[in-house]
């Protein structure tokens, strides 16, 4: 019986298929703000909302029914960095939340280009650089916040939730900020 945590069986299991899937929906999101329409932008929060889920399922997938992949170390936060930053992008070029929003967002891509580059100079040492408790905060705060963007812009009488969704924009780059510190200073030990 194998009770190792990790297996490096290259089948589609559950967690995968849920990390895959999250990429594909983001390429079905994409058009749901082209097209400005009550149905387009209903679609772009509900799938916003199942891309979040998915990031959430494929985890704990990965760990109940014990299939952490290297594929799944690799990809799982690749397809919450594309979602995130995806998303940010078009809600920003489609005049989604406040000018002075465009910050936290503007932090929130910089730092995930600095942290991927971190990931691959630290694979180039052979080295790992684990995901912290507080970066799956801010992951949250992330999806949460740009969750109540979107359902303000779908739902009429939501229009209230922007506000909480910028606030917690903010939240979330501080959290980036953070976390992108600590990377860095991580990665700097073997510099």
């Amino acid at each position: 019986m194998n009770t190792s945590k990790k297996t490096d069986n290259p089948k589609l299991n559950v967690p995968n298929v849920l990390t895959m899937g999250r990429i594909v929906l983001i390429f079905t999101l994409v058009p749901c703000f082209y097209y400005q329409s009550d149905t387009a932008r209903l679609m772009a929060f509900i799938i916003f909302c199942v891309a979040c889920i998915t990031d959430y399922l494929d985890g704990f997938f990965a760990r109940v029914l014990n299939q952490t992949t290297k594929f799944g170390m690799l990809f799982d936060p690749v397809a919450d960095k594309i979602l995130i930053s995806t998303t940010l992008f078009l809600m920003a070029a489609f005049n989604y939340f406040t000018a002075i929003s465009i910050i936290p967002g503007m932090i929130i891509l910089c730092r995930e280009m600095l942290v991927s580059g971190l990931r691959e100079f630290m694979g180039s040492k052979e080295k790992r650089l684990a995901v912290s408790r507080l970066a799956k905060y801010k992951t949250t705060f992330q999806m949460l916040a740009i969750g109540l963007i979107l359902m303000a812009d779908a739902f009429s009488y939501a229009s209230e939730l922007k506000n909480l969704g910028e606030a917690f924009l903010w939240i979330a780059a501080i959290l980036t900020l953070i976390t992108g510190a600590q990377y860095f200073r991580t990665t700097m030990k073997y510099i």
